[in-house]
């Protein structure tokens, strides 16, 4: 990797702090991790790590953690982000094995790394949700100065339960055995749920020098039992209170809310630990990393891309990176960070690698890390900014690691700002493709705004409507009179109504009676710049539909030229929430851009 590449990696700078992106050294559980620092040359010596929830949990929080920790060095003490290994964007998956064991190792190494660059600094172990339950587990083996549960899981047992009722809930058609739980996209081995499943928190002792913090959900009942067990030592002084905002700080990613008076009440409680100030440390930080991936090695750099410096991660073989290949660009999907829904974008980048593609993950502006201070716009899965930024990155690469072709892609709104990108960027000679992944709308920016809800509204209930007549349990339920057959009618009605004026308005544009469809002329127009269009859709998504309802004549016709291609992922939904249909995704597009580009002389 480029030096000066190397070097954007370690000079991270939000407005209000540093952020230092980089490996915990060592091959074996190395992790990723986020130091964030203040802007001045001083700094507390009092370390807070931040022990992250997993799960969908994982994504859905990590814009109120990047928020905290920015908060903690703004005032002057040093935080630490890091995804336990087999999480997010470290090595290994999460059925690996030993994985509670291997999570505590992943707190304590980063706790040795860290506090070697300070004077024996205060440690406070915060944990969220799950990441509670496993800072408790460290803190009864090994002394910590300060201690702080966050809406614990209090009893294993109980979120284990909670995960098989929703993995049975869930409208996977898996029928095999498996042994693991797969619930609304997080993985838990039946191992690892054993052991889960032994822990309460209650019954616990931990080893805690100074103070521990209770910071209890407001959407249920106080964890009252859980204080009083926290009550009964007399080794630390304990403390609680009710949080504000949980439900809206664990929404969607693109409509979470920053718990700021929250937030506050935690920093205050961090900065009232007693410590003293020191001299900023200069640290080296390891900016590249060797993973196996499909029993092959590959290599991992975390980089600051284009003028806005945004934050990515490249994946590439071990060995030289073949000139003949395109540079996979993987785009947000929503709001989520670069590591996309369900962990799906690091577990694509990694086996493109393995098979020679060099692929990168990036975070727009205003999403995931690249959010610099407090933007009035942050965490828009539509930002204003897309096209500038993607093709900043695109020139970026060209100059720091040798590209000279790329393939664009994204899911969901990611498909929407590759799209655009491809089609507003005047100089496109080095996109050869736009992969658009699930796509729910082709024009959401202000300046190009149309209102298509209605029309995404229409094209999931027929997508909906279809599979049911797939489902033997629908038709039940249709004979049982189960179903609203006033509503049903009045659907098949309009179904045929529109289907009857896209077939006319598709013959009329044919013979160039009415004016083509906006995204008819914008496929024309990626055409005539030269650049394929695929479109990866699952099967329960409505992304074929809204297509050809606007388009059918011009996509149709381009798909016998072999300038756009289709494919259905069977058995999937929007965001590939189970396992096997991940898998399946992962699989198929993997090939499709083998044979496309690497097999394709």
């Amino acid at each position: 990797m480029n030096a000066k590449m190397s070097e954007l990696a370690t000079n991270a700078e939000s407005s209000i702090c540093e952020r230092h992106f980089f490996w915990l050294p060592g091959q074996k559980n190395s992790v990723f991790c986020c130091l964030h620092l203040p802007l001045s040359h001083h700094v507390n010596n009092h370390l807070v790590i931040v022990c992250n929830p997993i799960g969908y949990e994982y994504s859905h929080a990590h814009r109120t953690l990047r928020h905290l920790c920015d908060s903690l060095a703004a005032k002057g003490i040093a935080a630490v982000r890091f995804d336990y290994h087999g999480t997010g964007d470290s090595p290994g998956t999460i059925l690996d094995s030993e994985r509670l064991e291997t999570f505590q190792n992943n707190i304590n190494d980063v706790i040795k790394h860290v506090s070697s660059f300070f004077d024996n600094p205060k440690i406070t172990l915060l944990g969220l949700r799950l990441g509670s339950t496993i800072a408790g587990l460290y803190a009864s083996k090994f002394q910590v100065d300060n201690l702080v549960f966050w809406s614990p899981c209090e009893r294993g047992r109980a979120f284990v339960r909670e995960m098989r009722a929703l993995d049975r809930l869930s409208e996977q058609t898996e029928s095999i055995e498996r042994d693991y739980i797969d619930s609304a996209g997080f993985l838990l081995s039946n191992d690892t749920a054993d052991e889960l499943s032994q822990i309460n928190l209650r019954e616990l002792n931990y080893k805690v020098a100074e103070r521990v913090l209770l910071v209890d959900r407001d959407d249920i009942s106080p964890g009252s039992k859980f204080y009083e067990s926290l009550l009964k030592t007399t080794s630390y002084v304990t403390s609680q209170f009710v949080m504000d905002g949980y439900t809206e700080m664990m929404s969607e990613p693109q409509e979470t809310l920053v718990p700021t008076g929250t937030l506050n009440r935690i920093v205050d409680w961090c900065t009232e630990v007693p410590t003293k100030t020191i001299q900023k440390p200069v640290i080296e930080f390891q900016s590249e990393l060797a993973i196996e991936s499909n029993d092959l090695e590959i290599k991992e750099t975390i980089v600051k891309l284009g003028s806005n410096q945004l934050c990515a991660i490249i994946s590439k073989p071990a060995e030289k990176v073949s000139d003949s290949l395109p540079t996979v660009v993987l785009a947000n999907s929503g709001a989520v960070h670069r590591v996309g829904p369900n962990r799906i974008y690091v577990e694509l980048a990694r086996k493109l690698a393995s098979i020679g593609f060099q692929v990168i993950r990036v975070d727009l502006r205003n999403l995931g890390d690249s959010v610099s201070g407090y933007p009035d716009n942050e965490n828009s899965p539509y930002p204003a900014e897309s096209t500038e930024d993607i093709q900043s990155v695109l020139d970026t690469l060209k100059v720091e690691t040798g590209a000279k072709d790329f393939v664009i892609a994204g899911l969901c709104s990611g498909a929407h700002n590759v799209f655009h990108t491809a089609l507003e960027v005047e100089d496109t000679s080095n996109i050869r493709e736009v992969i658009m992944i699930n796509p729910l709308a082709f024009y959401r920016r202000p300046h190009l705004y149309i209102d298509n809800s209605k029309e995404q509204s229409r094209a999931k209930n027929t997508e909906q409507y279809k599979n049911s007549l797939l489902s033997i349990e629908k038709w039940k339920k249709l004979i049982k009179a189960d179903v609203d057959m006033k509503y049903l009618l009045k659907f098949i009605f309009n179904f045929f109504i529109l289907k009857s004026k896209n077939l006319v308005k598709s013959i009329l544009e044919k013979f160039g009676f009415v004016e083509p469809s906006q995204l008819s002329r914008d496929f024309q127009k990626l055409k005539s710049k030269n650049i394929k269009l695929a479109f990866f859709i699952a099967s329960k998504d409505p992304g074929e539909s809204i297509i050809m309802s606007q388009a059918k004549g011009e996509v149709l016709k381009l798909m016998k030229s072999g300038d756009v291609y289709i494919e259905r992922i069977p058995d999937s939904d929007h965001t590939f929430s189970s396992k096997l249909c991940r898998d399946n995704f992962i699989s198929i597009i993997s090939s499709y851009l083998e044979s496309r580009y690497k097999y394709e002389k």
